[in-house]
């Protein structure tokens, strides 16, 4: 079986090096040769060339759109498993290709979240798609630990995910900027809170950065239309500001 990852970047490099762990076939590509060459050595192309599996792991959902039509100019009826965070309504754009959802939950430098070893959910388009996922993916993870749904929340379960996290960090960082204010030991008060078995305040670091937290925050708000996003936000770009003047 040929599988072909598509997108070489933080995601898609480990899901290339997972797979081609225990598959002899496994092609990677990307946009950027030196990363492409970087990861997957001399097992690149240039472009995408037929394949059993495509595994797209793009960032943008405009890049997941594109790379299906590179796909489907080579393979009339390609099987096709997205890897990446879309935005709602994307999968019905996608049509006349056996289409799987399957959001990845990757945490990095933890073993213990990384690619195939934690539960996820997923979703297909089809029974007939659905078999194929199952006979693709039993070769590497448990399937108990997989979770089917529909289509539509596999595109939005993801966003959320990382919108109510990015939430909880600016939680956290109101609270440590509330402590500065009345002379208050955070991580002490944090500690204290957190001894409770139903409570978890996150760590206030240097902010929410890196690129898909603010991302599918921006994703999650085009479904809530929720002020707690917004202010979640604006929570972030005031302690950022105080962290850099420090």
């Amino acid at each position: 079986m040929n599988i072909c990852v598509i997108g070489l970047g933080e995601i898609g490099a480990e899901v290339y090096g997972e797979l081609n762990k225990q598959a002899n076939f496994v092609y990677g590509v990307d946009i950027n040769k030196q990363q492409a060459i970087k990861v997957a050595g001399n097992n690149t192309w240039d472009k995408v060339q037929k394949a059993d599996v495509y595994i797209i792991c793009a960032y943008l959902t405009e890049q997941v759109l594109d790379i299906v039509k590179d796909i489907k100019k080579v393979d009339e009826k390609p099987f096709i498993i997205i890897e990446a965070t879309i935005k709602r309504g994307t999968a019905k754009e996608i049509l006349n290709v056996d289409l799987v959802l399957f959001p990845h939950r990757f945490n990095p430098g933890d073993p213990v979240h990384h690619v195939f070893n934690l539960d996820r959910i997923y979703a297909c388009n089809s029974n007939i798609t659905d078999e194929k996922f199952l006979d693709f993916i039993v070769d590497y993870m448990d399937t108990n630990l997989l979770h089917k749904t529909t289509m539509e929340i596999a595109e939005i379960a993801k966003p959320i995910e990382n919108a109510i996290r990015f939430v909880e960090i600016a939680l956290a960082e109101d609270l440590k900027m509330a402590c500065e204010k009345a002379d208050i030991n955070f991580n002490e008060l944090r500690r204290a809170v957190n001894t409770k078995w139903n409570i978890d305040v996150k760590e206030a670091r240097d902010g929410v950065g890196g690129k898909c937290l603010p991302k599918d925050t921006r994703i999650t708000l085009e479904f809530l239309k929720s002020e707690i996003m917004h202010t979640a936000e604006q929570v972030n770009i005031e302690y950022m500001i105080k962290e850099t003047e420090k």
